[in-house]
């Protein structure tokens, strides 16, 4: 007999055990939140690490997010420490394996974060669903770094619920790099056609649909994008899983039969992870503006940088949950700010500083909004980060209040 769906059903009260507990504990093990992990971890503070998928990097690695954008302004790199020594070790060593190991860190993948525990205001924990059951982690400071802010939302913390297009990643094979290029800037006007047409097919791009890569006939097409799906949704995701791939067969269609260079191009893969951009964003001590960004807005809490904009230590706290720090994507910003601000490279600063922050919160024995953070700008300094602090020089300085 089949089921009707609507109302609620009732899930029996049980006890969660206990599986790990930790001075930190970060939830997602996307960029923000590897990078909170390694610095909460090298400032002395153990450190429980909890991802749903079994790897580490989020988009930057599931998502194929090849392009680690908005950490140079000009000739100056604007972030550094973690995210610059990642960048290091992969030009030294040509791999993008960063082992947990060596960091100290507890990492406990395929763990899917399901509800905060909470008392009198504060977070003391986690639960999660695994294939072992529900589990629970103890944590002294708890990180949201989910990209979603599940877990500053699940604490009751305030939100606005935003959205913006979402892609599905792949690379194709067999492509004739060299003819493509030919094609391209020989035959300008007829290359203009048909690539509005492949334009069309995947949805839009940015200024190329398609980008080489240091493998031979082997390109990285961050598209096609999709609009009015909600990353919240089961059902909107279920969508873009299929609507991505119909257009990406189409796209390959199309090619083989009108694009020079492409005749022989074959699917070589698809990310396994959809490229959700924004879905729940922070409201929380402040909300950096779009009118932030573009002004150059550097303020005297400043923690991290991106190319040329600054964020505020106020735009981590949630208000009114306390030992409970937001790092990535989803920080506290409007939707037109974060759409400008949300890139991997800015997004590692802010871990990198929430890690930071949480050992110093616990070593003080003061709740995170009372850090320091005039010492928190100098302990990033010193280990190589940049919180913005001193600015650039055409920054707008907001004095202290």
């Amino acid at each position: 007999m089949k089921q009707g769906v609507g109302g609620f059903a009732t899930e029996p009260a049980r006890q969660v055990p206990v599986v790990a507990g930790a001075d930190v504990v970060v939830v997602g093990g996307g960029p923000a939140g590897f990078s909170a992990a390694v610095a909460a971890a090298r400032n002395g503070a153990s450190v429980c690490l909890v991802e749903r998928y079994p790897y580490l990097g989020g988009l930057a690695s599931g998502g194929m997010v090849l392009v680690l954008d908005d950490m140079c302004a000009g000739a100056e790199i604007t972030v550094r420490g973690l995210c610059q020594e990642v960048i290091e070790r992969l030009a030294r060593r040509g791999l993008t394996v960063y082992p947990p190991e060596n960091a100290g860190v507890n990492l406990r993948l395929h763990s899917w974060f399901s509800h905060t525990l909470m008392r009198d205001g504060a977070i003391e924990g986690i639960v999660v669903d695994s294939k072992a059951g529900r589990q629970a982690i103890m944590g002294g400071v708890v990180i949201d770094a989910t990209g979603d802010l599940d877990v500053a939302a699940a604490a009751g913390a305030p939100f606005v619920h935003a959205g913006y297009m979402v892609t599905t990643v792949f690379r194709l094979g067999g492509v004739d790099t060299e003819e493509a290029e030919r094609f391209q800037f020989e035959e300008p006007e007829r290359f203009a056609v048909l690539d509005k047409e492949a334009r069309r097919i995947i949805g839009g791009s940015w200024d190329y649909w398609w980008l080489k890569t240091p493998l031979p006939g082997i390109v990285w097409c961050n598209c096609p994008h999709m609009t009015g799906l909600d990353g919240l949704k089961v059902e909107d995701l279920t969508v873009a899983e299929f609507e991505g791939r119909r257009r990406i067969h189409a796209l390959v269609d199309y090619a083989q039969a009108n694009l020079p260079g492409f005749a022989r191009c074959y699917v070589v893969d698809i990310a396994p992870q959809t490229g959700v951009r924004q879905t729940r964003l922070l409201d929380g001590e402040y909300v950096v503006t779009k009118e932030d960004i573009a002004g150059r807005v550097q303020f005297p809490d400043s923690i991290a940088r991106g190319r040329d904009y600054y964020t505020p230590y106020r735009a981590l706290l949630p208000r009114g949950i306390d030992r409970l720090l937001v790092a990535g994507r989803h920080y506290s910003a409007t939707p037109p700010a974060q759409k400008i601000s949300r890139e991997i490279p800015p997004c590692m600063a802010m871990g990198e500083a929430a890690g930071i922050a949480a050992v110093m919160a616990l070593d003080t024995g003061v709740p995170v909004r009372a850090v320091d953070v005039a010492a928190l700008q100098r302990k990033l300094s010193a280990q190589g980060a940049d919180p913005g602090d001193p600015p650039r020089a055409d920054a707008r300085v907001l004095a202290a209040q």
